[in-house]
């Protein structure tokens, strides 16, 4: 917002809006991006519902090659990067599924899941956070990974969104397994399950884990 000498010689506020105005916006969900006048004077630039009908250039709805790449990068430099800039960044990226996936094999300490969910109840919780960490709670299924295939198609980099998306492929598959086996513990049950049987599930578990990691480590090169 900047100040402005008025007609009357008392300066107004004006609203300013981009630096730039593109001329054209994408309708996405029934809205559309235009410049309102408001009550002092100045401009602003509101979401607005579209028209049924409206035409759609989909031109418009494909991301701008120099933007596809920033995000690239940005998506690449997480994965591979710090994001807190903190200790806690070993638990991000491809550093944190790496560490995930050696829990999950870990038999001796009890940072290791086999220990870790030792209890059947501890079990039932753990395999039903993780289904709903990759498939529901601040994400979308496969872990985002199809979504953002999804993106990098129309971003034109299509051999990336192949890779992300088999990784997703794995994601899901991890997440039903998950699910598969919070509903076969029983709450009642006092034992836990058969320990070789828990042992196979959790390398499978891994296994998956790093299968992915390959995938999308080859995908951020691509980035």
């Amino acid at each position: 917002m900047a100040r402005r000498p008025g007609r009357d010689g008392r300066s107004r506020s004006v609203h300013r809006g981009p630096r730039r105005v593109r001329g054209r916006f994408p309708v996405r969900r029934g809205r559309r991006r235009v410049a309102v006048p408001d009550r002092r004077g100045g401009v602003r630039r509101r979401l607005v519902r579209a028209p049924q009908g409206a035409p759609r250039d989909d031109r418009a709805h494909r991301p701008r090659r120099r933007g596809a790449r920033r995000r690239g990068s940005a998506t690449a430099a997480r994965l591979t990067g710090p994001v807190l800039g903190n200790k806690f960044d070993v638990n991000f990226g491809f550093s944190g599924m790496e560490k995930f996936a050696a829990q999950l094999r870990d038999t001796r300490t009890k940072a290791g899941w086999e220990r870790r969910f030792a209890a059947p109840d501890a079990f039932r919780a753990g395999t039903r956070r993780l289904y709903a960490c990759l498939e529901e709670e601040w994400t979308a299924p496969g872990a985002t990974r199809p979504l953002y295939a999804d993106f990098l198609d129309l971003a034109g980099r299509q051999r990336a969104a192949e890779l992300f998306r088999e990784s997703g492929g794995h994601w899901s598959r991890l997440a039903g397994l998950a699910r598969a086996a919070a509903a076969d513990a029983a709450p009642e049950a006092d034992a836990a399950p058969d320990p070789a049987v828990r042992r196979a599930l959790l390398d499978e578990f891994a296994t998956l884990v790093e299968q992915s990691v390959a995938l999308e480590r080859r995908a951020v090169t691509l980035l």
